[in-house]
């Protein structure tokens, strides 16, 4: 485990000094990318709780005698990391190695969650067709509008294809406006489209927003369009 490869560690660190005792479990704590977890610290010594790692915190860092000390990781990192916490009372010291989990990928469906939409079936989109592809719902065939809130937070749309060939689309503000991206090549798998603030400024209904949609064309080839989602 990554934790292992880090560090050298163990519950030993000192002498036992006379009648002193400082037990700590567990010996490596994993928490959840937001989490929280429990230090159990057996002592009949004063003690004291210290890391060089500022993602952590601690529900108390000093005591005496018996506690259960709660660890708490904040939600900064966008991947596993792990530091050392050290445990020192009297002569003795302890180490555990603390490791927050890399945070979970959320997907969110705009088109294609067939579970909780089942009419939201894969489509080829016709050539020159400019409504297959639009996010309206009024306007568009198949895509729904994106809420205002997606779009201001929305840094990239992933499309799930199948199927392409020769697949070249045009990426626009409705079928009058602005183009984003031209000659977009869509390939069988996941293809990204980056939102710009601008995108979403002109793309969404209402703060602020002109309210034009985003909308793909395609000049020439087939595809098939299975879902339509971003992540975080």
């Amino acid at each position: 485990m990554m934790a292992a490869t880090l560090f050298t560690w163990g519950c030993g660190g000192g002498d036992d000094g006379p009648g002193e005792k400082l037990e700590v479990s567990p010996e490596e704590l994993i928490l959840s990318e937001n989490g929280e977890g429990m230090l159990i610290i057996t002592s009949n010594v004063k003690w004291e709780i210290s890391t060089t790692a500022s993602w952590m915190t601690f529900s108390t860092t000093n005591g005496e005698g018996n506690e259960q000390v709660t660890v708490r990781a904040d939600d900064s990192s966008k991947s596993e990391r792990a530091a050392l916490v050290t445990i020192k009372g009297g002569s003795l010291n302890r180490q555990v190695v603390v490791t927050q989990l890399a945070p979970k990928v959320r997907k969110h469906y705009i088109y294609g969650d067939v579970v909780n939409h089942p009419e939201q079936t894969p489509f080829q989109p016709g050539a020159w067709d400019a409504a297959a592809m639009r996010f309206s719902d009024t306007e568009g065939e198949h895509f729904p509008t994106i809420p205002d809130e997606v779009y201001f937070g929305l840094k990239t749309l992933i499309f799930d294809v199948s199927d392409a060939k020769d697949c070249d689309l045009r990426v626009m503000n409705a079928w009058w406006s602005r183009i984003y991206y031209d000659h977009v090549q869509f390939v069988s798998g996941l293809n990204e489209i980056k939102i710009t603030p601008t995108m979403a400024k002109e793309c969404a209904k209402g703060n602020g927003g002109e309210g034009k949609d985003l909308d793909l064309m395609l000049y020439s080839g087939t595809c098939t369009i299975n879902a339509v989602y971003y992540e975080e």
